[in-house]
């Protein structure tokens, strides 16, 4: 049988627009990987309820809640829930005991992952040093390591390989691929150290921009920037900031007065506004215009 030029261009055409296709489909089924996240933002959320290997799963007193899928009951699970716990739909990871674990569905228990506390090169760990995992990124747990005598450091742990790393500073908050570091993380006035917004890399951590050398508060991203309370001790003032995620545009939106007994502060990042309490006064802020009013 012959097939003219025309026809022939066109199956042509036609098989490779299904080979294309194929391989696209291909492409993000393997490009998808699991994204661990923040199971419950607080562990007071009694509330909410979520679903984890197709179990629901809620806070409990101290521990995670857990009622199978076959069952009507819920039961407390070894999860300590007062430190944060990832979870990717299939799987819960937390702290305990300065340990790294993973909760094991069959055997409905916690079970170690990565000795924290000694791992190769640890020195100094007391029984008071805390860990908490921090962020998640590119298949890399970042874990805070706490301790108010010897400093604070940020381990990660990459669940495929099993390798570690760590650096000085304790991770404050992250979005996306970018995170701050604070080095004044839970310390005292007076005590040397910077803050820097970071960037994930394939390698680990990549420090950007310093953004302050004074003590930094209320730290957190939101809607398509960062913001942050910088405390000028000395000066008794504090000045409310925000930048880009990556520490561009930086400026001041207000300036605030401190008390000469030091100040007061609650915030809670929500939607669309930061609502925060400074030295009994109440103040929104929206993201959308960076606005800053007096509420009462």
């Amino acid at each position: 049988m012959i097939i003219s030029a025309k026809k022939a261009r066109s199956a042509v055409a036609a098989s490779l627009l299904m080979v294309c296709t194929i391989l696209s489909t291909f492409s993000v089924k393997t490009d998808a990987a699991s994204t661990f996240k923040k199971l419950f933002k607080d562990y007071t959320d009694k509330k909410t309820v979520k679903t984890v290997a197709g179990h629901k799963v809620r806070n409990g007193n101290g521990n995670l809640d857990i009622m199978y899928s076959d069952e009507t009951f819920w039961r407390p699970s070894s999860v300590n829930n007062y430190s944060p716990v990832f979870s990717d739909g299939t799987d819960i990871y937390y702290t305990d005991n300065q340990q790294l674990m993973k909760f094991n569905f069959e055997l409905y228990k916690g079970e170690t992952v990565f000795d924290l506390a000694h791992r190769d090169g640890a020195t100094n760990i007391s029984n008071s040093t805390e860990y908490n995992i921090a962020a998640y990124n590119k298949n890399k747990f970042y874990i805070n390591e706490i301790n108010y005598e010897n400093g604070y450091k940020i381990i990660s742990y990459d669940i495929e390989t099993g390798e570690t790393s760590e650096i000085e500073g304790a991770v404050d908050d992250y979005k996306g691929d970018y995170l701050l570091i604070d080095e004044f993380y839970q310390t005292y006035p007076g005590n040397k150290g910077y803050n820097y917004l970071c960037k994930f890399t394939d390698d680990g951590i990549t420090k950007l921009k310093k953004i302050s050398k004074y003590r930094t508060g209320m730290m957190g991203y939101a809607g398509k920037n960062f913001y942050f309370l910088e405390i000028r001790d000395k000066k008794n003032k504090i000045f409310l900031k925000t930048c880009k995620p990556d520490g561009s545009g930086m400026k001041t939106l207000k300036k605030f007065k401190m008390g000469k007994s030091g100040y007061s502060l609650t915030y809670k990042y929500n939607k669309k506004n930061l609502t925060f309490t400074l030295d009994h006064v109440s103040y929104k802020l929206t993201y959308k215009n960076n606005k800053v009013v007096k509420t009462k």
